[in-house]
This record gives structure tokens, C-alpha cells and sequence, in this order.
């Protein structure tokens, strides 16, 4: 994964929340939400820009293909690359997932649980939390 030429670099960032920090109160609170977006998960794009100053591929290709051909990446970062990468596209899907509206799967995912889990209305909560 070595550069060739030139190549337009950009940086990775953890995109905005489209919800308030504290939207999702009492299930989490909005401390726990703004330090493990805004630190956390910030963190690992930090790591990631610095790994893509020497590798703009990085940060250049799509997050599946880097991770898909990993052993492109140099070893002396694969590890790196691997966990941090791995990290930051959890939670950019965790972000756009979760929300005070809640919302339906779709498409793959929708399709594995319903075909694995009997449909999405078997999803709900566990149990019921204590009055």
C-alpha cells in the first residue's frame, strides 16, 4: 500500500451526531454519550490520520477495501490500520443507527433477521426495566 504518483489526500473524521448529545436519557446519558463519541471514537481517527500521512491510501480508499486487503497495508501498521479502522466503522454505523427515534433495519440486515431471528418483531426489549 505503498503511494504512487500523486493523490488527492483527505482526512477520516467522526461525523456529527444528527441527535443531542443527551437525546437518548435515561438509557444514556449525555456525559457517556459526548466523551465515547467525542473522545473515543475520535481517537481512532486521530490514529488513523496520522498512519495515512505516511499511507494516504488509508484514508483514500473506501473503509471495506482497506480492511478487505489488509495485507496490503504495511506490517509495521497493519495491527494499527486494522483495530483503528475496525473501530471508526463501528461506530460511524453505530451512530447512524442508534437514535431517540429508535428505527428499522433494512436491506441485508433486515433480511438476516428475519430469516434467522424470525422477524423484527422478536427483536424488542429483553426484559423490562425496574420501576
Amino acid at each position: 500500500m505503498h503511494s504512487r504518483g500523486c493523490r488527492a489526500r483527505r482526512s477520516l473524521h467522526a461525523r456529527s451526531l444528527a441527535y443531542p448529545v443527551n437525546a437518548l436519557e435515561p438509557h444514556i446519558d449525555a456525559r457517556t454519550h459526548e466523551i465515547h463519541h467525542d473522545l473515543h471514537h475520535q481517537a481512532y481517527v486521530n490514529n488513523l490520520n496520522n498512519f495515512a500521512k505516511e499511507n494516504p491510501q488509508i484514508a483514500s480508499m473506501p473503509i471495506a477495501e482497506v480492511l478487505g486487503n489488509l495485507d496490503s497495508v504495511p506490517e509495521s501498521i497493519r495491527t494499527g490500520v486494522r483495530n483503528n479502522l475496525g473501530g471508526h466503522a463501528n461506530h460511524t454505523m453505530f451512530w447512524r443507527i442508534m437514535g431517540p427515534n429508535g428505527g428499522k433495519p433494512e436491506g441485508e440486515v433486515l433480511a438476516a433477521i428475519d430469516r434467522d431471528l424470525g422477524g423484527w418483531k422478536n427483536c424488542g426489549p429483553i426484559s423490562t426495566p425496574p420501576a
